[in-house]
């Protein structure tokens, strides 16, 4: 296959989120958003590109089950990672709730897309303290 046609494709190293230490850092610090199916956590990361970080528990179900979000989830950031924050990079941590139940991959893009667009239309939140100086 040719390099240009899987990397603009694939779901690369450089678009996870990889250490403990990121998907905490997100967590503590990001804009906590929900969907019925998920808790979506969004940070913007000041490098080039969106990252993704996937937690599904095993209170979700079998690894089967959970595997399977994962993929779908995965699949859903690979697709639409143009649509998610135009412009302003951003880190994301998708947790899947504990009774997360996705039929397919056009139900989760609609949930995700759905809220992943609010956050679009919202300007980020300041601290009052922050914008008057004090500390």
């Amino acid at each position: 296959m040719p390099k240009s046609l899987t990397s603009s494709n694939s779901f690369s190293r450089k678009d996870r989120l990889k250490k403990p230490s990121e998907f905490f850092r997100v967590r503590k610090k990001g804009k906590r958003l929900y969907t019925g199916n998920f808790t979506v956590f969004i940070l913007p990361n000041g490098l080039e590109a969106n990252r993704l970080g996937v937690s599904v528990g095993r209170r979700t179900g079998n690894a089967v089950k959970r595997n399977r979000i994962k993929r779908l989830v995965r699949e859903f950031f690979r697709l639409n990672t143009k649509n998610i924050s135009p412009g302003r990079p951003v880190d994301l941590v998708i947790s899947a709730r504990e009774r997360a139940d996705v039929k397919d991959l056009n139900t989760l893009t609609r949930e995700l897309l759905r809220v992943l667009k609010k956050t679009d239309e919202k300007p980020p939140r300041t601290n009052i303290n922050e914008s008057a100086g004090v500390q």
